[in-house]
């Protein structure tokens, strides 16, 4: 994140931005001295070696450096800009139909409600996203559920859980009850107020199913985080009954 980059228009200079990233971090990963940007010497300070399968989307720089995927999105720091969040969420609304562009704004917020929570918590977060990954089938790519959208059912399910929690020990097996009872439902609706108040924002009349990103409000993660509900409904009842959950 950075102020050397504009606020708006993300879809005029936001492609030329990742691609000059992209020759930078490769270079770098090369063994060669990257010609560092203003905003790319926040993101690489030094050069990083062994990285690679390169690949440039819409909105973001992904590739693999030291076993681990990453993902790179340029986007303006609304968190020390005077307008802050609420500017951002104005602005999606304003440009709703080019919501995506500006939605990145927010992941500052969507990493730090992330990181708040308890280890069980991150715990059967690894192990959901570890099935997604390696072990379900999904006949079509934009079927597999994104990662920030397992990682926030499961966020769900386990306060679900604390509600009617009656043990001092942590019951993994619980949490992921909740989990496939959450999937199951045919008409969902999921939102915190830790960031903002979701009745100032009542978007999706429509919607079936809403799981509202808890950093930004333009943004129902239950439509933009996966391709097809049915197709993921039959994995996860499969996934349980794996575990013994479901029988």
């Amino acid at each position: 994140m950075s102020l050397d980059v504009p606020k708006i228009d993300n879809a005029r200079w936001l492609p030329e931005k990742l691609e000059k990233l992209k020759q930078e971090l490769a270079r770098g990963s090369s063994g060669q001295p990257p010609h560092v940007s203003n905003m790319s010497n926040s993101v690489l300070g030094e050069a990083i070696p062994g990285c690679s399968n390169w690949k440039q989307t819409r909105f973001a720089l992904q590739f693999n450096c030291g076993g681990y995927d990453v993902d790179l999105l340029p986007t303006y720091d609304w968190s020390i800009s005077p307008g802050g969040y609420k500017e951002l969420y104005s602005l999606c609304m304003t440009q709703e139909s080019h919501y995506q562009w500006y939605s990145r704004g927010a992941a500052k917020l969507q990493v730090d409600f992330v990181s708040h929570q308890q280890n069980e918590v991150k715990d059967v977060i690894k192990i959901v996203k570890h099935w997604v990954k390696t072990v379900a089938d999904w006949p079509r790519i934009q079927d597999k559920p994104s990662s920030y959208f397992i990682t926030l059912l499961v966020i769900k399910a386990a306060e679900n859980y604390e509600q009617t929690r009656r043990s001092q020990s942590y019951d993994l097996t619980a949490v992921l009850r909740e989990f496939g009872s959450l999937v199951r439902q045919s008409r969902l609706r999921i939102s915190w107020d830790k960031y903002y108040n979701p009745r100032n924002y009542p978007l999706f009349p429509s919607s079936e199913r809403i799981v509202l990103d808890p950093a930004n409000p333009v943004n129902n993660v239950a439509e933009s985080g996966i391709g097809s509900w049915i197709k993921f409904q039959e994995n996860v009842q499969q996934f349980l009954r794996s575990l013994g959950i479901l029988h």
